[in-house]
């Protein structure tokens, strides 16, 4: 990844792939670390989670 060259290799099988999209994390030591959520998934996410609660 540090060349920024792709390569693109062609597989026999089809294997599944699970992309992983994090705004806020804690580390081991306690401290957290939260980022903007450029894509604007926690707003589609916390819609889906919170739809059926009434605050």
């Amino acid at each position: 990844m540090q060349n920024n060259l792709e390569t693109w290799v062609k597989l026999k099988t089809n294997i599944p792939v699970y992309l992983c999209y994090f705004t806020a994390w804690r580390y081991s030591d306690g401290s957290t670390q939260f980022r903007r959520d450029i894509y604007n998934h926690d707003k589609k996410l916390e819609k889906e989670v919170f739809s059926n609660y009434l605050f």
